[in-house]
């Protein structure tokens, strides 16, 4: 095993394992097919379907999905976080100011909402917000998918962040095979692949790599409001150690400024880098999410 290691993190910016080739299932056997064509049968997506949403294997890479169809020893850890979103206005309409809280999953869940509070020189609004992360162990690789779900919808619509940065003993690549993502909005999910130009991949080894993507809020966003990010990063070690975290865009801000990050420890929760100020203090520092995945130890 520790030489198989060595090897993949001797390659950092070019595909450092082979998918699995893919193995056929008769006509008569699919039950669920991908956005991707990666077929199905009913037992593979039972057994799929308890580590992974319907949207994120709905949108899952074609080598992403095929890596994973014939796994039947998978084990998983989970955290999530409850935030409360409050974003200020000027009497135009223009954003002054956020601010974000933990909150707990009783009032996050029953919070109603209500109209915006409004004085003569401002308004202000309330919005809640579901962060769950998920390690998923395979084989030599650790499959970490970050999900934020808004419980209400936010005033503020740009270009969110939604990225992971893993620390040490991890493998991050230049791949499309090997990340997926989603955003689905009113009932209507759209899929993104690592050739998107919303998606920034940082190889590395030591915690300065990463993957995130940005995604653009619809204007007409009015009911419901979900994205997802899924990324393979390849780590036979013992420890795997990830941070995840989603930044909602409290200002206006376009599809460059929300890329122009770094990964690091000192950056928006514990991830992203925002060396311009004026950029990182349109984002509402949504305190990040951890995991650490232990081999051997007993999960889900």
């Amino acid at each position: 095993m520790k030489k198989i290691i060595m090897i993949v993190f001797a390659i950092t910016a070019v595909v450092c394992s082979s998918v699995l080739n893919p193995v056929s299932i008769k006509a008569s056997d699919i039950y669920f097919t991908n956005q991707n064509g990666v077929t199905l049968s009913k037992d593979q997506y039972e057994y799929l379907s308890k580590f992974f949403s319907y949207d994120t294997l709905y949108t899952m890479s074609k080598s992403g999905l095929e890596s994973l169809k014939d796994e039947n020893d998978l084990h998983s850890i989970n955290t999530e976080k409850y935030i409360r979103v409050d974003e200020w206005y000027d009497r135009n309409g223009n954003p002054v100011s956020s601010t974000e809280k933990e909150v707990d999953k009783n009032t996050a869940e029953n919070y109603k909402g209500s109209n915006p509070l409004k004085s003569y020189q401002t308004s202000h609004t309330t919005s809640m917000k579901k962060i769950s992360m998920q390690v998923l162990a395979g084989n030599d690789s650790r499959i970490v998918t970050i999900t934020n779900k808004w419980l209400s919808i936010p005033s503020t619509k740009s270009y969110d962040v939604l990225a992971l940065r893993p620390e040490t003993r991890s493998c991050v690549i230049n791949s499309a095979s090997l990340m997926s993502a989603y955003q689905k909005y009113d009932g209507i999910t759209i899929g993104y692949g690592s050739s998107s130009e919303n998606v920034k991949v940082k190889p590395g080894l030591n915690g300065d790599g990463g993957v995130g993507i940005s995604m653009n809020i619809p204007d007409s966003t009015s009911d419901s409001l979900e994205s997802s990010l899924t990324v393979q990063f390849f780590s036979g070690a013992k420890i795997f150690e990830v941070y995840g975290t989603y930044q909602h865009a409290a200002s206006p801000v376009t599809l460059s400024q929300s890329k122009s990050y770094s990964f690091s420890s000192a950056g928006l929760g514990n991830v992203l880098y925002y060396s311009n100020s004026s950029i990182r203090s349109k984002y509402d520092n949504t305190r990040g999410l951890y995991l650490n995945y232990r081999y051997g130890e007993e999960f889900e």
